[in-house]
């Protein structure tokens, strides 16, 4: 039976489809209708809810996180008082215990946890994305060479698998390959590092096209969305660092605005979307469009501004990027520079609150406590 119909928990669909929206969201609906059920849940239930919640987690509220840690840990306490412990379960549930500690930044201890869920199972499916997921923790530590390896080595789970369905994850490593290499290759002043990723990307780029001929809807893909942005970025930063050529700009900006609208349709949240438009605007910037830069970096601001306080990095790069492009087309104007106007508190309001209140679907004493301040995520 297909527990994409039958109405079982399945998580593992999403990284193996692309993470499609369509595909999280229906996974939830999954989840809050056996959350409704009056049986027991299973261990493997518990473990699986969790999942879903850690995907939900990803582009939604932290409480989802919440929600997460909750079942994770529900999971693992049944699992080491049975008489029998279920490896795989307790691998799944370190899994997405050691993801929530490398999106709050506590990669050290994220990536213990990664290799004790490496050790525990052996399903090639978690394999893969433990793999994938401690490439991330790398990264964001700019360990590139640490990090692509962990890409390549998932990528070589995912081919020596007989099991087709793995083969959706194949675009995001190769993208997440490409993207830790041509970083190297930058961060070194090494262009044939730059090439290599270059290539790695171009591979990604070439799969998401396969998909998306047969019937695919990259549109709503969180993978997707992520690689047009890496390819972006790389691109707007070997033109800044004279790597490339200033017409490659164009493709960034194509790139880039697709991100955009992908991010948008599938509701990202303000510091994905704020990302987007920071690049764009070094891309206008860089081919002298500095009226489009100017917009691109208010954008920004304002959509950082709905996750960030006044303090946080990206606002303040943000801030300086818009001051300095008013100043250099004021220059270019012989005018005088009008100033930034102060930011306005309303910029730092929460968005809409989800019609699927979160903390109903965890105890009490996890959703009363107040969300902690969002810190920032690994490129995506």
């Amino acid at each position: 039976m297909d527990a994409r119909t039958s109405g079982l928990l399945s998580p593992q669909d999403i990284p193996n489809h692309y993470r499609l929206q369509e595909l999280i969201e229906w996974e939830w609906q999954k989840v809050l209708l056996r959350l409704k059920k009056t049986e027991p849940l299973d261990n493997e239930d518990l473990a699986n809810i969790g999942l879903v919640f850690l995907e939900k987690g990803k582009f939604k509220a932290d409480q989802a996180y919440k929600g997460a840690e909750f079942y994770f840990n529900e999971a693992l306490a049944a699992e080491e008082k049975a008489d029998i412990s279920d490896r795989e379960i307790m691998a799944a549930c370190h899994y997405g215990l050691a993801t929530m500690k490398r999106e709050n930044n506590a990669c050290d201890e994220a990536l213990a946890e990664f290799k004790q869920a490496l050790e525990l199972t052996e399903s090639d499916w978690l394999k893969s994305n433990i793999l994938r997921n401690e490439g991330l923790a790398y990264l964001k530590q700019e360990k590139f060479a640490l990090a692509a390896e962990q890409f390549s080595d998932a990528i070589d789970v995912v081919v020596a698998n007989e099991d087709e369905e793995l083969n959706g994850s194949l675009p995001a490593l190769y993208n997440y390959w490409g993207l830790c290499l041509a970083r190297q290759g930058l961060a070194e002043d090494n262009k044939k590092l730059l090439e290599q990723g270059e290539k790695k990307l171009a591979v990604a780029a070439q799969l998401y096209q396969n998909a998306g001929r047969k019937g695919v809807n990259l549109n709503n893909s969180h993978d997707y969305q992520s690689h047009c942005f890496h390819r972006g970025m790389i691109l707007v930063e070997s033109v800044e660092r004279q790597f490339n050529l200033i017409f490659k700009l164009e493709e960034a900006e194509q790139l880039l605005e697709s991100a955009l609208f992908y991010r948008k349709q599938n509701k990202a949240d303000g510091q994905r979307i704020g990302d987007v438009f920071m690049l764009l605007g070094r891309a206008c910037k860089a081919s002298e469009k500095l009226e489009k830069a100017i917009q691109h970096f208010d954008d920004a601001l304002k959509e950082y501004g709905t996750v960030f306080g006044p303090d946080a990095k990206q606002m303040k790069n943000a801030l300086k990027a818009l001051q300095d492009a008013r100043a250099e087309l004021a220059v270019g104007r012989g005018s005088d520079i009008r100033k930034t106007p102060p930011i306005s508190p309303r910029l730092f309001s929460s968005p809409p609150v989800s019609s699927v209140m979160l903390e109903n679907l965890v105890p009490a004493t996890l959703s009363t406590t107040s969300p902690t301040p969002r810190s920032p995520k690994s490129p995506r």
